[in-house]
């Protein structure tokens, strides 16, 4: 692996450490993401995406 993707790994194993760790009321606060991503150009890279 190169040194990137090394950095890359560091930084969210880090990021979801600090997310674990926080208190009920930031949890409360953040809440829960929903919802839906559509693309409108086609042809295109993009791709349709849900999240529930």
């Amino acid at each position: 692996m190169n040194k990137l993707t090394i950095s890359i790994m560091i930084a969210f194993g880090m990021a979801s450490s600090c997310l674990q760790g926080l208190s009920a009321d930031v949890r409360d606060v953040l809440g829960t993401w929903e919802g839906e991503s559509i693309c409108t150009v086609r042809p295109s890279p993009c791709h349709d995406v849900a999240i529930s």
